[in-house]
């Protein structure tokens, strides 16, 4: 689905990583920056990192150049990397969302409907159509 949308996912050779290095800057940089457009920029880097070149988000130097390449303070994000601030952070939305039956991500909650995993367009057309209180024919052509 991927490539239909122009977006190369290359899941089979991704490394097995453990990612809480990556939430804990993409924490650390909302409460710092409280900047919506960065914090989208930071993910969408980190998820390009991940399965278009397969690099490993456990590796600090691949954290930094994505910190750096979105104009955040590479020397405050090691200093993050260097300790355990914001586990505490990650682990309890990990815990608020396990609550909720959260199992994969992505995650959608749209309109108190619940959507684990990836989702055809079809799907988000309908539910945010139907939240808008649009009819079947009108959101199907938005």
């Amino acid at each position: 689905m991927g490539k239909s949308v122009g977006l190369t996912i290359n899941e089979a050779t991704a490394y097995n990583t453990n990612t809480m290095d990556a939430h804990r800057m993409v924490q650390w940089a909302k409460a710092t920056y409280h900047d919506f457009k960065l914090i989208e920029n930071l993910a969408d880097d980190l998820f390009y990192v991940y399965f278009t070149e397969n690099k490993e988000l456990a590796d600090h130097k691949v954290l930094l150049d994505v910190a750096k390449k979105n104009k955040i303070d590479t020397a405050e994000v090691k200093k993050i990397l260097d300790s355990n601030a914001y586990q505490d952070v990650v682990m309890q939305e990990e815990a608020d969302l396990e609550s909720r039956g959260v199992e994969s991500v992505p995650y959608f909650l749209i309109n108190g409907q619940q959507f684990d995993g990836v989702q055809d367009v079809s799907t988000f057309k309908t539910v945010i159509g139907a939240a808008l209180g649009m009819k079947p024919d009108e959101f199907l052509n938005f």
